[in-house]
């Protein structure tokens, strides 16, 4: 009787453990019958990240790029986050409604990545764009690549309140990750704007890649599957991640890839440069906020005259509402652009502040900062201050012409350039609509486009966005 009553409280005892303990999670593969993905649209959508509270701010922003072609799902995931390293470009197939990868290609900083995926393999290249290096793994399961990720959050069974999945997850870049899922049940949030949303909330632990596998909390519209807002807590501080209004988002464009094209190493009278087909004149512009709103920044007036095989541009500008007016005057060489000389002041209503440059073949002297002499040799030829506009204008107009430059200035010394002609656009001109010639601008600070006019080479406008939402734009007038 002893030994019935003890091993009937055995099993009450190992029943009443197994009912508290959380059951096992379910190992998540493409085309798992859990994942509702019909229900989920693959829309294109933008990400602004910030840091919440005080001494927080605009971080960056992750845009996706998504379009359905039949049975197959095409992701471009363009993530520019300072704090997590380079702009990253992720190329990613997958096979719809299954999310079962297909193949990944990965850019980043020099680095460039290929893999594809077969039923139980994986193999491709990751390393220097010089020279990947070759590799391969046999797969023990199914995995998804990191781009199925946040489709996979909103295709959970959202009603399953304690619902828990592991997602084997594969990259060419990570190599193998695990993202364990938690339906951590129904929630209302407060947008940014005042407005409550009723969500379900999806913790995540682990998955590697941008968010260096600190938990996060997703939260899904039950209604639409919509992604609502993301939260990550990291290092004390809480890092959120909102979908941008379409109007905003439409100003943060994806990074372009860059593979196969070779760049050019421009210099002062490189043969590629079309300096004789641009006529210098006097031109007003105004620098000015385009969005959120429109709003004036600086009024700006250029003159420019060539004489005797100098060329000599002067600009003035004066901010909108403040004192404060710079003044320079440059002259190069005509037409090879090779710099001779540049000066420069800045009235305040504090005082002034000079500098000068002189070239003279490799040798730069001048004075900048307050008060400092220069004077040193240069290794290689370059272009000087405000020049790289001039170069844009003066391109071969094809699309994916490739070139890099280097210019020197007296406060950062040298500085590296990149211009890609990336096509034709329509750009707004007082005179009308014009079909202009775009070339994007990658140096010092945020990514600029020139519009440059295909028959005159004028330069139209130059735009760039200092944060995800604001666009700056200089237009001529």
């Amino acid at each position: 009787m002893r030994h019935a009553l003890a091993a009937a409280l055995s099993v009450a005892l190992a029943a009443a453990a197994s009912a508290q303990s959380p059951a096992e999670p379910v190992v998540l593969a493409p085309g798992h019958p859990d994942l509702d993905v019909a229900a989920v649209t693959p829309e294109t959508g933008v990400v602004l990240v910030q840091q919440t509270g005080e001494g927080g701010g605009p971080l960056g922003s992750v845009r996706d790029d998504r379009a359905l072609d039949g049975g197959v799902l095409a992701v471009v995931t363009s993530t520019a986050v300072g704090m997590a390293g380079p702009p990253l470009r992720d190329s990613t197939r997958m096979a719809w409604p299954s999310l079962a990868p297909l193949d990944q290609t990965v850019e980043t900083d020099g680095l460039f990545g290929r893999a594809a995926w077969s039923a139980d393999s994986v193999a491709g290249v990751w390393g220097p764009v010089a020279g990947p290096q070759p590799l391969a793994f046999g797969l023990e399961r199914p995995v998804f690549a990191p781009a199925a990720l946040p489709l996979v959050v909103r295709a959970l069974p959202l009603d399953r309140t304690g619902y828990r999945a592991v997602v084997p997850l594969f990259s060419v870049r990570d190599r193998f990750q695990e993202a364990t899922l938690t339906v951590a049940g129904p929630e209302t949030i407060t947008l940014d704007d005042g407005q409550t949303v009723d969500v379900v909330a999806v913790d995540q632990e682990g998955g590697g890649g941008l968010t260096r596998g600190f938990p996060q909390r997703h939260y899904v519209d039950p209604e639409t599957r919509a992604l609502v807002r993301s939260e990550l807590s990291a290092m004390g501080m809480t890092i959120q991640m909102d979908p941008l209004p379409a109007e905003v988002a439409a100003t943060v464009r994806p990074l372009r890839s860059r593979l196969g094209l070779q760049a050019v190493a421009l210099v002062p009278g490189h043969p590629d440069l079309r300096v004789g087909e641009l006529a210098l004149a006097e031109t007003e512009s105004e620098m000015r906020w385009a969005l959120p709103e429109r709003e004036p920044l600086w009024q700006i007036a250029e003159t420019a005259d060539v004489q005797d095989g100098v060329a000599t541009v002067t600009m003035e500008a004066e901010a909108a509402g403040s004192p404060t007016v710079i003044r320079t005057t440059t002259r190069m060489a005509w037409p090879s652009l090779a710099p001779l000389s540049h000066r420069s002041v800045t009235a305040r209503e504090d005082g002034e502040s000079a500098s000068s440059l002189d070239f003279d073949g490799l040798r730069v002297t001048g004075v900048y900062g307050e008060g400092q002499p220069l004077d040193l040799e240069l290794r290689a030829p370059v272009f000087g201050p405000r020049s790289v506009a001039l170069v844009a204008r003066a391109l071969p107009f094809r699309a994916g012409y490739l070139a890099t430059l280097s210019t020197f200035t007296a406060g950062d010394r040298l500085q590296e350039h990149t211009l890609l002609v990336v096509g034709r656009e329509t750009v707004e001109t007082p005179g009308g609509p014009v079909e202009a010639w775009v070339v994007e601008h990658d140096g010092e600070g945020p990514t600029r486009r020139y519009a440059v006019d295909p028959d005159t080479r004028a330069l139209l406008s130059t735009t760039y966005s200092p944060r995800p939402g604001a666009v700056v734009e200089t237009v001529t007038l």
